[in-house]
């Protein structure tokens, strides 16, 4: 059975208060989120403007998922893996839509709602891409909260 935008809300909303006391909500994270643009924007409907919904994506996504989200997430989280498109699609194994898909937001989102997460990733890249990667995002598209961060590798 699928969870529907109402069936989540009846889950949650025994948080209300705290949400609403905090400034807090949800965040829809991966897999990739806005493969789910619709629930989000139903469930924006149903739990109202009181609560922040947080999207954490990597951007795999078409222009019209970001045009139909834009109005309903509060602060997107941005994973953007590599701005490097070799090492995007060794580590990912898909060809990289980042810049385009970045450039996108920037035109949909006002930057104070973006943070942009560049991390390492050990074996793919280096200190000094992720330097590279956060000084192109900050200088070409204007993104000003741009962090590092670091993959576990988790040996089983």
């Amino acid at each position: 059975m699928m969870l529907t935008p109402q069936g989540l809300y009846d889950l949650v909303k025994i948080d209300n208060i705290y949400f609403q006391t905090t400034g807090g909500g949800i965040c829809f994270g991966g897999g990739e989120p806005t493969m789910y643009a619709n629930f989000i924007k139903a469930f924006r409907q149903v739990c109202g403007d009181k609560w922040k919904i947080t999207l954490e994506t990597s951007l795999a996504c078409s222009f019209d998922d970001l045009e139909m989200l834009k109005d309903v997430v509060d602060h997107w989280i941005v994973d953007v893996k590599s701005m490097d498109s070799a090492i995007y699609e060794r580590y990912t194994g898909r060809p990289s839509g980042v810049s385009q898909n970045l450039s996108r937001l920037q035109k949909l989102v006002p930057n104070e709602k973006v943070t942009i997460k560049v991390p390492a990733i050990p074996d793919f890249n280096e200190d000094r891409d992720l330097d590279a990667d956060m000084g192109s995002i900050k200088q070409k598209f204007g993104f000003t909260d741009v962090v590092k961060t670091t993959y576990k590798v988790i040996n089983r």
